[in-house]
């Protein structure tokens, strides 16, 4: 699993090529917006999607856990897509993949998809469900909005870069950006795609492309 380790506010911290945040000294992995179940609503609204994303996804959750041996999984907003989403297959997989992980602490910060995930906190076996967590010099939560609590780390936006190669090709990807004050996580989920971020002098943006990972110059994203 190729990693790209970094240091913010003084912490040790790295980004893994599965698209989370490793926090080493506590032991803890962060992701954002796993969309759980959004193929699935997509094909209840009648629209041909293929199936499998949700399982693709538990698994690199899973490999995540192998590869750090972390004790705690965080989710920084949007675990599910819909109420749609949550169709009986789509939590008995999820429900299959935390009974293979029973000592992982499992915490949500809620995002702007999960307004019906505190009623079923027991359904998805979830351990803590908050709006935010504060934690060390950083402030976990959904939105990438400054806070005078810390150091923000957010997802929401989906961020993405494009990298073009002598104006012949480009290619689209996920990425993390690095900001002054505020730190943007990619989207988790398979079925997600990503939205176009700006970043500015000073910003550090790392690219996930397939099998690795790339820091990109901020210039390429203003």
């Amino acid at each position: 699993m190729n990693e790209h380790a970094f240091t913010c506010q003084d912490e040790d911290l790295v980004l893994l090529a599965e698209k989370a945040l490793w926090w080493k000294c506590q032991s803890c992995v962060f992701v954002a917006d796993v969309h759980l179940g959004k193929a699935s609503s997509f094909r209840a609204s009648g629209v041909p999607v293929p199936e499998g994303s949700d399982a693709t996804d538990l698994e690199r959750l899973s490999a995540i856990i192998d590869h750090t041996k972390a004790k705690e999984i965080c989710i920084l907003g949007d675990l599910i897509h819909n109420l749609d989403s949550l169709t009986k297959p789509v939590i008995e997989a999820f429900g299959q993949w935390r009974r293979q992980h029973p000592k992982i602490r499992l915490g949500l910060t809620l995002g702007n998809h999960d307004r019906y995930v505190p009623k079923l906190m027991e359904t998805l076996q979830i351990d803590v469900c908050e709006d935010r967590v504060l934690r060390g010099p950083f402030v976990f939560q959904h939105e990438p909005e400054l806070s005078p609590d810390g150091y923000v780390i957010a997802g929401h936006v989906h961020p993405g870069v494009r990298v073009s190669e002598k104006r012949t090709r480009s290619l689209n990807l996920a990425c993390c950006l690095i900001g002054e004050r505020v730190m943007t996580l990619p989207a988790f989920g398979t079925f997600t795609g990503t939205q176009r971020v700006r970043a500015a002098e000073g910003d550090r943006v790392v690219a996930f492309a397939e099998g690795g990972l790339i820091e990109v110059p901020w210039k390429l994203c203003s």
